[in-house]
């Protein structure tokens, strides 16, 4: 099992906060557990006096209509997604936050 340094994990911690991913894009390529990311980022924010985690922002959503049994229709701008089911909302987090 390699040990990663505090040098190398200030950079890897400093890369994903620059990289605009989801921690567990980032932490998949870079070859790392999604936990240990969690963990180096918890363990920096507190060393820095840092209360709260990154802002947590809200998408308002709006619908002419609901959609059919069985089927849900995601559009944002040139794209549109369409899904069998509503799926959990981290996952449309993240779909939207792979769109954008």
């Amino acid at each position: 099992m390699k040990r990663s340094t505090p040098a190398s994990r200030a950079k890897l911690v400093a890369a994903y906060r620059a990289s605009g991913m989801t921690q567990v894009a980032f932490a998949e390529r870079h070859g790392l557990k999604v936990a240990t990311l969690q963990s180096w980022l918890y363990r920096r924010d507190r060393s820095a006096g840092r209360r709260s985690k990154e802002p947590v922002t809200f998408l308002e959503v709006r619908t002419a209509d609901p959609p059919a049994a069985g089927s849900v229709v995601l559009v944002l701008g040139d794209v549109r997604v369409e899904l069998e089911a509503l799926p959990p909302p981290s996952y449309l987090a993240e779909l939207y936050r792979a769109l954008c």
